[in-house]
């Protein structure tokens, strides 16, 4: 039975208690080394590193910084509309079915120069008092011009000056020098 026994002890397939005598002795001072929530000692164990370059991976604090510039403020920045970006829009209705015209024309951000010249007095009263609404409602402005126009614009844009005072020519224009031709 030599040669049985040496094929048995080739392969190990006998039963002795001494079956674990050539597996290497595990280092269980390794696990206390080792910590799963830290990524670097990970790649160091990979990496062939000493036991003494994992220790002071322990030494490395791992807490979440504070952003250093934290706003404390509650205003929450808006895109707005450049002047550059701003379109008027002049609109003259003919009925009241191209009163609806203008409040579109209000919602997508753009003003309206409201024309209503050559139109019947109480036609051109339900179109304003419709238009005055609406700009009401978007919290935006109307202004008269003349008798039949009107600037309405939304929200995003403001009107300064007085409007009527320069169409009917209330402004000095005396301090502009005519002989220079600037644009």
């Amino acid at each position: 039975m030599g040669m049985l026994d040496g094929l048995t002890n080739m392969f190990k397939m006998h039963d002795d208690d001494d079956f674990d005598d050539d597996y290497e002795d595990y280092d269980d001072d390794f696990d206390e080394d080792y910590e799963d929530d830290k990524p670097s000692a990970r790649k160091r164990l990979f990496t062939g590193s000493s036991k003494k370059d994992s220790v002071a991976d322990e030494e490395v604090s791992y807490t979440a910084e504070k952003p250093r510039f934290a706003s404390k403020s509650k205003v929450v920045p808006m895109k707005t509309q450049s002047a550059r970006g701003l379109e008027v829009v002049v609109i003259r209705p003919e009925s009241m079915e191209d009163a609806k015209e203008i409040t579109d024309t209000l919602l997508t951000g753009k003003a309206v120069v409201l024309n209503l010249e050559g139109i019947h007095v109480e036609i051109a009263q339900r179109i304003i008092d419709y238009s005055a609404g609406s700009t009401y409602a978007i919290r935006g402005n109307l202004q008269k011009i003349t008798n039949y126009i009107f600037l309405v614009t939304p929200p995003n844009v403001d009107i300064s000056g007085d409007i009527p005072e320069i169409v009917t020519g209330g402004i000095d224009l005396s301090s502009f020098n005519k002989n220079e031709n600037r644009f």
